[in-house]
């Protein structure tokens, strides 16, 4: 009867111990290490003719500006 006891407590170390969960690390982003922020060129005010083509059209300037936004808010408040 001892033995049973015995096996019956050790049984139920092991079922209580085998259902805990272990915390998986977060996985790391080199992200904010490969990227920056973007830089773009505007016309003067003023000035409609481009030419060259130096300048980036209003639509990418909201783009950069919209990428650039992203990573200060992700990546440099973390310091990367």
């Amino acid at each position: 009867m001892k033995l049973h006891r015995l096996f019956v407590l050790i049984m139920l170390a092991g079922a209580t111990s085998a259902c805990g969960t272990v915390a998986r690390p977060a996985p790391a982003s080199t992200a904010c290490l490969a990227l920056k922020t973007l830089s773009f060129a505007q016309l003067p005010p003023g000035q409609k003719d481009d030419p060259g083509n130096v300048a980036d059209s209003p639509e990418t300037v909201d783009e950069i500006v919209e990428h650039n936004t992203r990573w200060e808010a992700l990546c440099h408040r973390s310091g990367k």
